[in-house]
């Protein structure tokens, strides 16, 4: 009060915005010479960063990946469990700050993806940080003892075993095929740090 002139133009400057916000656009007013109050309002725009979980396979989100972004500290700022549409965190990332996305775990049938690091850009537009999976790719090989080319013929089975309620162990088939002149490729199928069983039921 009592420190702006009437009728001259001033600008209001923002050298620095709260956590999570950008900075906004400067300001010009003119000082009323009515002497009422005179108001002057200046918004904040939040950061707005999204993060997509992909396949290496499809351009759609990839459900189930259990994700964390992280500062350089090593510090978790928000974990979520990918779905069918992208993450999106507003109002917490700060503005030129990097950051890292951290895969926990992966899908069934895919591998954990290497960590992303992000910086988080000035202006009030949406960021996307994408992060793809890729499958889980076993290749099976069935050859003779005396020579190295594959031997066809053989009828193999790959096994899941689990644990009932019992204490009893279950078997699943999880894959069986004929070996044939290639090594046999299974994409997608296997999951992450299981121990599976290769059985052949006949040569």
């Amino acid at each position: 009060e009592g420190k702006l002139v009437s009728g001259k133009e001033y600008i209001l400057r923002e050298t620095a915005a709260p956590d999570g916000y950008n900075v906004a656009n400067e300001l010009k007013f003119t000082v009323s010479d009515t002497g009422e109050v005179q108001q002057v309002e200046m918004i904040d725009e939040s950061t707005k960063v999204s993060f997509s979980k992909k396949s290496i396979t499809g351009t759609e989100e990839l459900s189930g990946a259990a994700l964390s972004v992280l500062d350089q500290e090593g510090n978790v700022l928000e974990s979520w469990t990918s779905g069918e549409e992208p993450h999106l965190i507003e109002a917490k990332l700060k503005v030129g700050e990097t950051y890292i996305l951290h895969e926990e775990s992966a899908p069934n049938g895919y591998a954990t993806a290497a960590d992303v690091e992000f910086t988080v850009e000035a202006g009030g537009r949406v960021q996307t940080v994408e992060m793809i999976d890729d499958t889980i790719k076993v290749e099976i090989s069935k050859k003779a003892i005396t020579g190295g080319e594959e031997l066809p013929g053989a009828i193999l089975q790959i096994i899941e075993t689990t644990t009932n309620e019992n204490g009893e162990t279950e078997e699943k088939v999880v894959e069986e095929w004929t070996s044939g002149t290639e090594a046999h490729v299974l994409e997608g199928k296997l999951v992450s740090g299981k121990e599976y069983i290769l059985r052949e039921t006949a040569a």
